[in-house]
């Protein structure tokens, strides 16, 4: 009785993962990544100088890891903005698009582009893993991909974050280490990082916040795995098709917030 009883909770905790944070959902668009080729080192390299100031928290950060910086400072975007939601009661998408554009601007003379990829949240609210395949990723990136996914879907408690960042840790190194195109490695390892970052944000936030005494475990377990995910893929998306950390990190903490947010149950007020 049971093992029955567990493996209903999971499939429930999937099924949650899956379909619970579709928000305004549109119909059927299709999804075309940019071309690959616009990649600029120089560019991204301009970038990661001007985040390098961002603080690591030795709980969260991977120094092996180049872009670990990206993933710190997706934490700090997600609690500014979640703190904004709070402080205004703003849970409207232009107003939250408005802040982290206004956040970035003002901490890192950033202009982002306004509005949201409908296209990309419809193929991450139905199914993140078929967005890795509509990218053109060599087999061993997919690999790769498949192995951190693996990781995020194993999570079944709310106190498995040293797990997780033991295994996207495992995987880090076997990608730095990987023969595959350099676009590809910077694009999987600021995914890595974007993560396990996230990862860390959201444990914290289940297991710390008084409104989240009254949720269920089970909710809560599937806010964090969508949460994780969720952004993950957005930033993985962003960074192959347009090398550009500052459009991974607007979408990421975008994404991240309606998924992990909504999908566990959690309410600001």
């Amino acid at each position: 009785m049971k093992t029955k009883l567990k493996k209903v909770q999971y499939l429930l905790v999937l099924f949650m993962v899956i379909s619970s944070c579709k928000n305004n959902e549109p119909q059927e668009p299709s999804l075309t990544p940019a071309n690959t080729s616009a990649h600029s080192r120089e560019g991204l390299a301009r970038q990661l100088k001007a985040i390098e100031a961002v603080p690591l928290d030795p709980r969260v950060s991977f120094d092996r890891n180049p872009y670990d910086h990206v993933g710190a400072l997706h934490n700090l975007g997600l609690e500014s903005l979640v703190s904004y939601i709070r402080s205004k009661k703003d849970t409207t998408r232009i107003g939250k698009s408005r802040f982290l554009h206004e956040y970035f601007k003002r901490e890192y003379s950033v202009e982002l582009q306004e509005g949201y990829d409908l296209a990309l949240e419809t193929k991450i609210f139905k199914d993140y893993r078929s967005v890795y395949r509509e990218l053109s990723l060599s087999p061993a990136s997919l690999t790769f991909l498949d192995a951190i996914s693996d990781q995020i879907e194993a999570i079944k408690t709310l106190d498995g974050f040293a797990t997780f960042k033991e295994g996207i840790q495992v995987i880090e190194e076997k990608i730095l280490l990987a023969k595959i195109p350099e676009n590809e490695k910077s694009a999987l390892l600021v995914t890595a990082s974007v993560m396990r970052h996230s990862a860390y944000y959201w444990f914290n936030f289940v297991n710390s916040d008084e409104k989240m005494e009254t949720m269920g475990l089970l909710r809560k377990i599937a806010g964090v795995i969508t949460g994780i995910a969720a952004d993950g893929t957005s930033a993985l998306y962003y960074m192959f098709t347009r090398a550009d950390i500052f459009a991974v990190l607007d979408d990421a903490i975008g994404m991240s917030e309606i998924c992990g947010f909504y999908t566990g149950g959690f309410s600001y007020w």
